[in-house]
């Protein structure tokens, strides 16, 4: 399946997902009421339902629509959490076929990916073969995102015949991740971050998935610093 095929049906799946559209709307409509009472300084009075409802402590009620907040940005986060997988697969397999990370020179592969390969002799020694025998030798690799700044390149290498390597006692898939930072060095580490972010916002400008994910989170937690910001410095 293509990068487009791949997008649609993400797309599709997205539109279709009641439970993560319920939990988007919640955290929504929660997330802006909260904004125009703290941008705004509006204040609840008294709600006339039925029942006439009068509330002795307004000033707790910004509170409660915070934790709300909180809560909803959590469990919206649930829901969404396989389509942030999906999404960031999509780009990140995309910046990877850039010739900085691989490419082919006259048949020999070149690019950060080998590099780092090469740097730290990575190979599976009981299948004998390297990431240069890759095509020959089923290995691929992907790009992984961690807290702080830690990025990785993900080695996975698979075994041509899986019956033969239970023969010989080695597991028929083989992973290895390597930080970039740690064994490319800080001026290639940059040179990837500036790729990551360029692929990022690429696809936050061209793909509307991301932005029909992310708006929600972008909401909450305005609308928290707005409830801070108003506790602490009147604003």
């Amino acid at each position: 399946m293509d990068e487009k095929e791949n997008m649609k049906e993400i797309t599709v799946n997205i539109d279709k997902d009641q439970g993560l559209k319920s939990k988007r709307k919640m955290l929504t409509v929660t997330s802006l009421t909260l904004l125009v009472s703290s941008l705004s300084g509006a204040r609840v009075e008294e709600a006339n339902t039925f029942l006439k409802i009068s509330f002795t402590n307004k000033e707790v009620i910004p509170f409660l629509l915070m934790l709300a907040t909180l809560f909803l940005l959590i469990r919206y986060y649930n829901y969404a959490r396989p389509y942030h997988d999906e999404l960031f697969d999509i780009w990140s397999s995309r910046m990877l076929e850039e010739p900085f990370f691989h490419t082919m020179d006259r048949s020999k592969p070149l690019g950060i990916i080998i590099e780092l390969a090469d740097i730290n002799k990575l190979n599976n020694m009981k299948w004998n073969f390297t990431v240069h025998d890759s095509i020959n030798h089923g290995c691929s690799w992907k790009y992984k995102s961690r807290l702080f700044f830690r990025r990785y390149i993900v080695y996975i290498f698979n075994h041509p015949d899986k019956m033969m390597a239970e023969y010989d006692g080695c597991k028929p898939r083989f992973k290895c991740e390597l930080g970039i930072l740690q064994h490319a060095g800080f001026l290639k580490y940059i040179q990837v971050l500036k790729n990551e972010i360029y692929y990022r916002g690429s696809g936050l400008l061209f793909h509307r998935e991301n932005l029909d994910i992310l708006t929600p989170y972008l909401l909450g937690l305005a609308a928290i610093c707005s409830y801070f910001f108003g506790c602490y410095f009147g604003f």
